[in-house]
């Protein structure tokens, strides 16, 4: 679930710009060259450039994919920036155009995040602090970093130490499913069930906190 998050972050990125990018001397160039018929500015921020049609022939230039694409695109980092750009302009013969877009898939995301986070995370608190208060923990002690791995330690009956491995890379995947496995042990689960907390925690997380399993601690005399 949590790459959901990643590919809905990455989609407004893949897929929109066909057109290169350049940077401002490159544009600055390119204008001292005539080379420029008209430039979009975007939100006082991305300028779009656009090749005069006898300048097409050049292999270094991007063709039009259709006649309302742009062939380079810059940004403008700061204001000193923007009046730079305008005041260069000012003696060329380059038709301007200042254009408001309104980021309409960036507006949905900013509303939709939040409450997907809020339905996604709030249920997972909630079986982890349930999950502590079977296992005879107060459940404020889940919401407390370190001192949580500490009790799921505790928990699944390993050493302290174990808190180490669970920040060193590649390992630290090895000993998280691990850590999985005891703890659907100690409620009496099989290993399907962990598979269940690994590929979908979302759904297995609230039923090991919930359900009616109860917390089996082993003894030092039943130790393998």
């Amino acid at each position: 679930m949590k790459y959901l998050y990643i590919v809905l972050l990455i989609l407004p990125l893949i897929g929109f710009t066909q057109n290169q990018q350049i940077s401002i001397l490159d544009f600055k160039e390119k204008v001292k060259n005539n080379e420029v018929e008209k430039i979009n500015i975007v939100n006082r921020e991305l300028v779009e450039v656009f090749i005069k049609n006898s300048t097409l022939e050049n292999q270094t230039t991007p063709k039009k994919i259709d006649g309302e694409d742009p062939h380079y695109h810059f940004y403008i980092l700061n204001s000193e920036n923007f009046e730079e750009l305008l005041f260069d302009l000012k003696d060329n013969k380059i038709e301007v155009s200042f254009v408001h877009r309104q980021d309409v898939l960036g507006d949905i995301l900013s509303w939709i995040l939040p409450i997907f986070s809020i339905l996604f995370f709030i249920p997972l608190v909630l079986s982890w602090i349930k999950i502590y208060q079977k296992s005879n923990n107060p459940g404020w002690s889940f919401l407390i970093p370190f001192y949580n791995i500490f009790i799921y330690l505790q928990i699944i009956q390993k050493p302290w130490y174990w808190i180490f491995l669970f920040f060193i890379p590649v390992i630290n995947i090895v000993f998280h499913i691990w850590g999985l496995h005891l703890l659907s042990q100690k409620f009496g689960k099989e290993l399907g069930f962990t598979f269940g907390l690994v590929f979908l925690p979302f759904i297995f997380l609230p039923i090991l906190g919930f359900d009616n399993s109860k917390y089996t601690r082993q003894t030092s005399s039943t130790k393998h």
